[in-house]
């Protein structure tokens, strides 16, 4: 097709950086969390689990690992209000741009 003429080459995409903030490093213990789901998986009964974790970037510790059905921003604010009562508040969490963590 194309030796005949019959199709126009793409015109390339500009690509724009994103947002190129640097992230905010991790110096003690409850500084920096992130919040984030792994993936889905299909259980025995047929239903779906989306895991939902909480990890401590600077001990890596996994503060949280909680099953869920849905990726709702209430099951998110559940499972943080639990790891705040549980552990304190860290004074950065990091989450992508995913729909449970961005304001409606």
């Amino acid at each position: 097709l194309k030796a005949a003429g019959m199709v126009q080459p793409r015109t390339p995409r500009k690509r724009t950086p994103g947002n190129l903030r640097s992230l905010t490093t991790p110096v003690r213990n409850n500084h920096v969390w992130s919040a984030d789901f792994k993936g889905r998986f299909r259980l025995k009964d047929g239903s779906w689990c989306r895991p939902f974790t909480l990890t401590d970037n600077h001990s890596r510790y996994l503060l949280s690992c909680e099953p869920g059905t849905s990726e709702t921003t209430v099951f998110v604010r559940g499972c943080m209000e639990r790891a705040f009562l549980e552990g304190g508040l860290p004074d950065v969490i990091r989450t992508d741009n995913g729909s449970p963590f961005v304001a409606p």
